[in-house]
């Protein structure tokens, strides 16, 4: 996967970043090797205050920032 690549690179180049991404088998291989937190989201569907829906997210970063 090119974003887990880079993620990888950023980390070798002591560049610090901070990925937030969908709760997801996807996310977690990406976010593999990282600390990660559980958030919930709010989506917002097409605008509309009754359409928005909470929904699971993880946030990670190549620093410890999960305490």
């Amino acid at each position: 996967n090119r974003l887990k690549k880079h993620l990888g690179k950023l980390t070798e180049r002591g560049v610090v970043f901070l990925l937030s991404y969908a709760k997801s088998s996807e996310a977690k291989y990406l976010m593999e090797g990282y600390p990660i937190k559980e958030i919930n989201v709010r989506r917002n569907i097409a605008g509309f205050t009754k359409y928005r829906r909470e929904a699971k997210e993880w946030i990670s970063s190549n620093i410890d920032f999960v305490s």
